[in-house]
């Protein structure tokens, strides 16, 4: 057994090299610990409960401590057009369902439960390219090609978009985004 002093220290360095946790089976976090005595520390217990070790890694890294009301890493249950997620005492909860207009309504539960999870969207928008060609038989004439460029040449922050909104609503969102540049 290491002291408390050894592990915090063993978790320093995990942490300045960008090991992350990981969630078990069971739904507790543990974070690998390289050339330490110590092969993992436990950060959470399976509901959540952060241990004095877990306190300590996510005031480091700044990060959000894992839900103690539902494990973030799980998949959606599809069950017709509403989506659930398990909660740690297992009952199905919705979090989405899916409305006649092609939106997703979001619950308070999906709320929280999609706050940090995001899709990146790549838009681009149409072009006319115009130069003068450099070599060849056709040096120092005039040349003109339409294409496409992604938007995120422009502005970078288009693409990303909440995952908890359906496809139609991100795919409107970014659209109207590119057209206001």
């Amino acid at each position: 057994m290491s002291s408390w002093a050894q592990q915090r220290e063993a978790i320093r360095r995990a942490a300045q090299g960008g090991v992350r946790a990981r969630t078990n089976a069971q739904g507790s976090q543990r974070l690998p610990l390289a050339n330490n005595r110590l092969r993992e520390v436990l950060l959470s217990r399976p509901n959540g409960e952060l241990t004095r070790a877990g306190q300590f890694y996510y005031g480091l890294v700044g990060g959000r401590p894992p839900s103690r009301q539902f494990d973030e890493e799980q998949p959606l249950i599809r069950e017709g057009p509403t989506d659930y997620i398990l909660l740690r005492s297992g009952v199905k909860k919705a979090v989405r369902s899916l409305q006649p207009d092609g939106s997703y309504h979001l619950t308070k539960l999906g709320k929280s439960f999609f706050r940090e999870k995001y899709t990146d969207w790549l838009a681009h928008v149409p072009v006319r390219i115009t130069g003068t060609r450099q070599r060849g038989r056709n040096a120092g004439r005039p040349y003109q090609r339409d294409d496409f460029l992604p938007i995120t040449v422009v502005n970078g922050s288009l693409s990303r978009q909440s995952s908890g909104l359906s496809d139609q609503q991100a795919h409107a969102r970014v659209k109207e985004a590119a057209l206001r540049i």
